[in-house]
C-alpha cells in the first residue's frame, strides 16, 4: 500500500494523526506493517505504539468519496474524531469560564510557598486534591500549575488516565558534577525513585463546571444565521473545529461567555499542583507535590541538575480502541533558559582550611556532595543553581596578616589618624632568614598609609638582604558605625595565588603610635576561630579577613572558607547598621566571601546556612528578615538563624517573591520598618528580585549564565 511519512510533532497521538489525515482514529496506522516493525514488534509493554517527538510515523492512502447534497443551502462537514484529543500545563486565569483561552505553560518552576499554604499572604490553606476549580487563594502561588485535557469525545466527567512524571536529564560521559554541561536526553526515573514523589499516577481530572449562576448566562438569543454565529465563533475563538456546537445551539448561544461555556464541557483539569525538591515538602502534600530531586548516592546523579530536568504529563486516549491505547504527552522543562528570570548559576570557590591534625576539616567529597544535594535545592525556587569554577579544596591555615589600627579596640583608639613620628617595629621570618623591618608613622595620616609604607618597606628588606621577592600588600577595611576612618592590613604573600608560598612567620611587633596601633594574630585549631561582633559585620575581624584575604579568588565568584570551628554557623561580610549602605560597602576582598563552620556539612540540621550567606551576598543586603517573629517569616531563607536550619516544612527555607501589585499584601517580612534594619526608609524588599539582580555593588558578576 502507497504511504507518506509524517513527522511526529510534541503532543501528537496515533489517534490525532489518524484524524488530522482523515481517519477517525488510530486503527489504520497500526495495521501498516511499517508501523507495527517500528512501534510495536520487539518492544517492552509500556513501550509499544509509544510515540516521541521526531519519530516518522506511515499514513496510508486516504480514500475521498462523493455525498450528494441539494444546493441552495449551507451543509457542515465535519472530520471523524475532530476535534484531537490533546493535553497541556496551565496555570488558570482570573477564575473565569474561559479556559480555552487561558495560555498554555511552557515551562514550570520549583514552589518557594509552604506547601500547605497558599494567598498573597501566604497564609492561607491551599486547597486539597478535590478542588479542580479556580481557587483564590492557590492561584496566587504563580508557580502552581494544573494538567489539562481536552477531550471532545469522552461522556465521562472524570478521567482516572492521567500521570504526571519527573523525566531526569543524562549528560555526556565527560560531564564533571558541578560543572557546566547541557544534558544530551532526558528519562524516566527507575521505579524505586517513581516511589519517591517523583511519579503521580492515575490523577483525577474533573469536567470544568458551568457558572449556572452567572446573570444572562442561559439567555437565549436568536442569531440572525447559523453562518453569522459561526463565523463570530471563528473570529473569538480561533477554534472553529474546537467548538462541539450543532447547527440549532450555534443560532441561540452567540455571546462569548456561552460559547466558552460550551466548550469548557470538552475540557479537564487536575487540582492545583506544585513541583518540590526535598521531602519534607513532597510528603505534607504527596498526592499534589512532584518531587524533584537527585540523590546523591552516585556519581551519575551528582551530575544531575534540578533545573535540567523535564516534567511530563500524559493521558491515556479513553475512547481508543488501540491495545495499548494512545497517549496524548506534553512535555515542559523546569525553569526557562530565555527571559527576564532565566536560569542563572551562582559562580563557587571552596576552600576548606586543615584542622589541627593537618587534614581538611572535612573532605572535599563531603563539601561537593553538601553543595551539589543540599545547596542547589534552595536556590532551585528562584531558578538558580550553582558551578564549581575551581575543583574544592584543602589549603593551609594562614598566619601572615597584620594589622594597623584595631578594628575591635583592644585599648587602641579606632577611627583616627596617626599622632606622627613614632615607630612601628615588626620581626618577621621568611624561608628561614629573620629580619626586623622600622616604619615611622606620619602625622595625621590615616591607617592605610602606614600600612603601605610599611608593606613597602618589608618587601625592600627581604630584596635587598636575601633578594627574595616576596609580596606583601595593604589593604583598607570600611570603617565601623559612627566612625570616618577605617583600619588597615598588610598581608604578606597570598597563599591561594603561590602552589609553593613561603615559609612566613612574624615573630615580634611594636607600635609606639596610640592611634595605629599593630598586631598579629594566629588561628588557635583548638578553638574556635572568633565570629565578628555586632557592626563588624562589614569588616569582619582580623581572624576572618586572614582567612578570606587569602582566599579570595576573584570579584565574580562566592569564595567559601569554610573552618574547622567559627563561633557562627556562618558569616558573610556586609553593609548593616547605615544609613546609606552603599556608602559603607566591605572591603573588595570581602565583599563576595563567606566563612562557615565545617559542622554546617557534618550536622545535618545546619543545611541552609550556606545559601543564607550567599543570598546576603547576592542581595547586598545585611537585614534579616525577623520583624514581629511571626510563623511566614520563620519559613524564610533570610530569616534569622534561630528559625531552623534544616529543611522541615516550617523551617527557613523559602525565597518569597512578594506581589508586585499590592504592597499590603506582602509578608511583613520585607517592609524595612518591620526587620532588623537600623535605618528608617519604609521600602520593600523583595528578596527573590534582590538575590537575582547581580549587580551590586559594581563590577560584581557572581552569576552566571545556564
Amino acid at each position: 500500500m502507497a504511504t507518506t511519512e509524517y513527522t511526529a510533532r510534541p503532543g501528537d497521538t496515533f489517534c490525532s494523526i489518524g484524524v488530522k489525515h482523515g481517519f477517525p482514529n488510530c486503527d489504520k496506522l497500526r495495521a501498516l506493517k511499517e508501523n507495527k516493525d517500528a512501534f510495536e514488534e520487539g518492544k517492552a509493554e509500556g513501550e509499544k505504539w509509544a510515540l516521541k517527538t521526531g519519530d516518522r510515523v506511515h499514513i496510508p492512502k486516504t480514500f475521498w468519496g462523493n455525498k450528494r447534497k441539494a444546493t441552495g443551502k449551507q451543509w457542515d462537514f465535519r472530520r471523524p474524531g475532530e476535534p484531537p484529543v490533546s493535553i497541556r500545563f496551565v496555570h488558570g486565569q482570573n477564575g473565569d469560564d474561559t479556559c480555552a483561552m487561558h495560555p498554555t505553560l511552557k515551562h514550570l518552576h520549583v514552589s518557594n510557598y509552604k506547601t500547605d499554604q497558599g494567598g498573597e499572604k501566604r497564609d492561607k490553606d491551599f486547597p486539597d486534591k478535590d478542588k479542580h476549580e479556580y481557587h483564590e487563594d492557590a492561584h496566587a502561588d504563580e508557580d502552581a500549575f494544573k494538567i489539562e485535557v481536552h477531550d471532545a469525545q469522552t461522556k465521562e466527567d472524570i478521567l482516572i488516565g492521567v500521570s504526571l512524571e519527573a523525566l531526569k536529564p543524562t549528560y555526556a560521559d565527560d560531564k564533571e558534577p558541578g560543572k557546566r554541561g547541557d544534558p544530551t536526553d532526558w528519562e524516566e526515573y527507575d521505579d524505586t525513585k517513581k516511589g519517591e514523589g517523583r511519579k503521580l499516577d492515575g490523577c483525577s481530572v474533573w469536567r470544568m463546571p458551568i457558572d449556572e449562576k452567572r446573570p444572562g448566562f442561559w439567555e437565549k438569543k436568536k442569531a440572525k444565521s447559523t453562518k453569522t454565529a459561526r463565523s463570530r465563533l471563528e473570529r473569538l475563538l480561533r477554534l472553529p473545529q474546537d467548538t462541539g456546537l450543532t447547527d440549532d445551539e450555534l443560532t441561540e448561544y452567540t455571546t462569548l461567555s456561552e460559547a466558552h461555556a460550551k466548550l469548557a464541557r470538552t475540557r479537564f483539569r487536575t487540582c492545583y499542583l506544585r513541583l518540590v525538591v526535598d521531602e519534607h515538602d513532597w510528603n505534607a502534600r504527596t498526592d499534589q507535590t512532584l518531587r524533584i530531586e537527585p540523590l546523591t548516592d552516585t556519581n551519575e546523579n551528582k551530575k544531575m541538575e534540578i533545573l535540567d530536568h523535564k516534567v511530563r504529563a500524559v493521558y491515556e486516549v479513553e475512547e481508543c480502541d488501540g491495545d495499548p491505547k494512545c497517549r496524548a504527552m506534553c512535555d515542559v522543562p523546569v525553569g526557562s533558559k530565555t527571559g527576564n528570570n532565566k536560569k542563572r548559576r551562582v559562580k563557587l570557590a571552596v576552600h576548606i582550611l586543615k584542622d589541627s591534625t593537618g587534614g581538611g576539616s572535612i573532605t572535599v567529597d563531603q563539601a561537593k556532595n553538601h553543595f551539589m544535594r543540599y545547596y542547589r535545592q534552595f536556590l532551585a525556587q528562584i531558578d538558580l543553581s550553582f558551578e564549581f569554577v575551581a575543583e574544592p579544596h584543602v589549603v593551609d591555615v594562614p598566619a601572615n596578616m597584620l594589622e594597623i589600627a584595631d578594628v575591635q579596640g583592644n585599648g587602641t583608639a579606632l577611627g583616627k589618624a596617626a599622632e606622627g613620628g613614632k615607630e612601628i617595629k615588626v620581626k618577621l621570618t621568611v624561608d628561614g632568614n629573620q629580619e626586623e623591618v622600622k616604619v615611622n608613622t606620619v602625622a595625621n595620616e590615616n591607617p592605610i598609609k602606614t600600612a603601605r609604607r610599611l608593606a613597602a618597606a618589608i618587601v625592600k628588606k627581604f630584596k635587598d638582604e636575601h633578594q627574595t621577592d616576596i609580596d606583601a600588600t595593604a589593604s583598607e577595611n570600611p570603617p565601623l558605625k559612627d566612625e570616618a576612618i577605617g583600619s588597615a592590613d598588610v598581608l604578606i604573600g597570598k597563599l591561594g595565588n603561590d602552589p609553593a608560598p613561603p615559609a612566613i612567620t612574624i615573630d615580634e611587633v611594636s607600635s609606639a603610635d596610640a592611634n595605629h596601633g599593630i598586631r598579629c594574630e594566629a588561628i588557635d585549631l583548638t578553638k574556635e576561630v572568633p565570629d565578628f561582633k555586632g557592626v563588624e559585620a562589614v569588616s569582619g575581624n582580623i581572624y576572618e579577613r586572614m582567612i578570606v584575604k587569602n582566599y579570595d579568588t576573584g570579584a565574580d565568584r562566592v569564595d567559601c572558607c569554610i573552618v574547622h570551628e567559627l563561633g557562627a554557623w556562618g558569616e558573610q561580610f556586609r553593609p548593616r547598621g547605615y544609613e546609606d549602605d552603599n556608602k559603607k560597602q566591605p572591603s573588595a576582598e570581602m565583599v563576595n566571601a563567606l566563612i562557615a563552620d565545617c559542622g554546617v556539612i557534618k550536622n545535618s540540621s545546619e543545611l541552609r546556612v550556606f545559601a543564607h550567606e550567599t543570598g546576603h551576598i547576592l542581595s547586598d543586603c545585611g537585614n534579616h528578615a525577623d520583624g514581629d517573629n511571626s510563623e511566614q517569616e520563620k519559613w524564610e531563607l533570610m530569616s534569622s538563624p534561630q528559625h531552623g536550619r534544616d529543611q522541615a516544612l516550617n523551617h527557613g527555607k523559602r525565597i518569597s517573591n512578594p506581589h508586585p501589585d499590592d504592597p499590603t499584601a506582602n509578608p511583613k517580612t520585607y517592609a524595612n520598618n518591620g526587620v532588623q534594619y537600623d535605618d528608617d526608609a519604609n521600602t520593600m524588599y523583595n528578596p527573590a528580585k534582590e538575590m537575582r539582580k547581580n549587580t551590586a555593588p559594581a563590577g560584581r558578576k557572581i552569576l552566571g549564565n545556564w
